[in-house]
């Protein structure tokens, strides 16, 4: 399999992971998850994330968080409610998602 077919199939496993499956919503997930998830080596898929998003595989889980945190604003839920059902372990947690994703 040539390197293009392989990153096309890791990218489809990060939508399925991202964008169906939502796994970013449990607290405990983590880079090493996806790994585990999609079968390529923790350093292969970093490598993969940051050429096509230009960020690191946490930054990217909390870039899923922080967008649904937005959608569920969107929709009224509480501000101080809104890391519990984000994906994010505590509300320091969710302020440092947010602060790192918009500055």
């Amino acid at each position: 399999m040539n390197c293009a077919t392989a990153d096309l199939r890791r990218t489809e496993s990060l939508v399925e992971i991202f964008e169906k499956r939502r796994l970013f919503l449990n607290p405990e997930f983590c880079p090493e998850d996806i790994s585990t998830l999609t079968g390529v080596p923790l350093r292969c898929m970093e490598r993969l994330v940051h050429s096509l998003f230009g960020m690191t595989l946490q930054k990217l889980i909390a870039m899923y968080r922080v967008q649904h945190s937005a959608e569920l604003l969107r929709m009224g839920v509480p501000f101080e409610d809104l890391f519990r059902y984000s994906g994010f372990d505590t509300f320091g947690g969710f302020i440092r998602g947010v602060n790192h994703i918009a500055y």
